[in-house]
């Protein structure tokens, strides 16, 4: 599981950064620079994307956060 995850995560960084958008996981932001550490970091479950934008609909920010109950 937690690989699926990481190549979930490490994947949607790497698109975001072609478009300028800051990716956070659990509040701490990640580049595809810093994927080994982003591997160690990850937990075993289920992780929610949410995307924040500006008052024109553009987005912002991707952020990932570990689901703890659903």
């Amino acid at each position: 599981m937690k690989r699926y995850v990481y190549e979930w995560i490490s994947s949607e960084i790497d698109m975001a950064e072609r478009y300028g958008i800051p990716v956070c996981v659990e509040g701490i932001h990640y580049s595809s620079k810093e994927n080994d550490e982003l591997y160690k970091v990850l937990e075993d479950g289920v992780y929610m994307k949410e995307y924040l934008g500006d008052e024109s609909g553009r987005i912002t920010r991707i952020n990932f956060n570990k689901v703890e109950k659903f």
